[in-house]
């Protein structure tokens, strides 16, 4: 993995070379070489193109289901996919983010029955659904919420004292999760913090 100009390097395992690859696919999330989750992404909108068309289908202003309904459906057959590694791959870039907003849009219009021209905050608001930029925030902090306070889990060390000594100073903006969230996690009582 690179963000510059990458290298070839010939690894072998056990006698055999190990083939080299841009993009690879792992537990669900696709990752490539300079870690910019275009790939990723592209891979989330395609996968939700294809269940659109069962909002589609079941929406009608006559005969069609009703909009708490059609909400329900997108949040279980649509926005469970974007929601799936969102924690990991919402460090890319803007442009790529908001093509995920654009399927949010495209679903939340079908479920409303809105005009094409309909503003995405209005059918945020009109559907009770949260924009996916704070969407990804929240599963964020609570995922960093609940490491922080399991002992046995790997990344728990993360939120330790010493981690500042790995990171460094960062700017606001660019400050890794586990900092955003360690003045929150400090601050809890023990009683509140329970397993998601």
């Amino acid at each position: 993995f690179s963000k510059g100009k990458s290298r070839f390097i010939d690894l072998n395992l056990q006698g055999h070379q190990v083939e080299r690859v841009k993009t690879f696919k792992f537990l669900g999330l696709v990752f490539d070489q300079s870690f910019s989750w275009k790939e990723h992404i592209q891979y989330v909108i395609n996968k939700c193109q294809k269940r659109i068309n069962i909002l589609k289908y079941v929406s009608g202003s006559k005969w069609g289901a009703d909009q708490a309904t059609m909400v329900i459906l997108y949040k279980t057959l649509i926005r469970s996919i974007l929601d799936y590694g969102s924690i990991i791959y919402q460090s890319a870039c803007i442009t790529n983010l908001k093509k995920l907003d654009v399927i949010q849009s495209q679903c939340l219009r079908i479920c409303c029955g809105a005009l094409r021209c309909t503003a995405m905050e209005a059918l945020e608001v009109d559907c009770g659904v949260i924009p996916l930029q704070l969407r990804r925030k929240f599963l964020a902090t609570k995922a960093a919420i609940k490491y922080a306070d399991d002992h046995n889990n790997p990344a728990y060390e993360c939120f330790q004292d010493s981690f500042h000594l790995y990171y460094g100073k960062y700017d606001e903006q660019f400050k890794p999760l586990v900092l955003k969230v360690k003045d929150v996690v400090k601050n809890l009582p023990k009683a509140s913090i329970c397993p998601v």
